[in-house]
């Protein structure tokens, strides 16, 4: 009898049976102090049938919330999944931004260099053309 308490699977207590021992269980004469004064091992008895009976009926609301929180948790699972593969696409995207906006400075940098150049010119030519004009004025003398 003892090894077939301490070899109970209270996991494998069914709903039927804790609605069968719920009767006595709630029975106000149903007491570990009751039970102390008939046997001490009759107390450890009742003491264990309801410690059992509490962790069954505990279970029993839990395993819903269990539930739940398992298909949240793989629900995260999916959701950080496309998290990552989201952060992979803006580091590439990133990256990509990232060359486009160095050769556009390249660029720009070369026009600037390209329109410094050409008012630096223009400014040669109308001083060559003044000089130009000037010497006309000394041939013609």
């Amino acid at each position: 009898f003892i090894d077939q308490l301490t070899g109970y699977r209270r996991d494998l207590m069914t709903f039927e049976t804790l609605e069968l021992v719920q009767p006595y269980v709630s029975h106000p004469l149903f007491t570990v102090e009751a039970a102390k004064k008939a046997s001490p091992l009759g107390a450890a008895l009742a003491m264990w049938v309801r410690s059992v009976v509490a962790y069954k009926e505990l279970a029993l609301t839990l395993r819903p919330k269990t539930l739940v929180m398992e298909q949240k948790h793989d629900a995260y699972l999916v959701v950080a999944k496309q998290l990552v593969n989201a952060q992979e696409e803006l580091d590439y995207a990133q990256s990509d931004v990232d060359s486009l906006q160095a050769e556009f400075e390249e660029a720009f940098a070369q026009k600037k260099r390209l329109q410094d150049e050409t008012e630096s010119t223009k400014r040669r030519m109308v001083a060559a053309t003044a000089l130009l004009e000037a010497l006309e004025g000394e041939k013609a003398r």
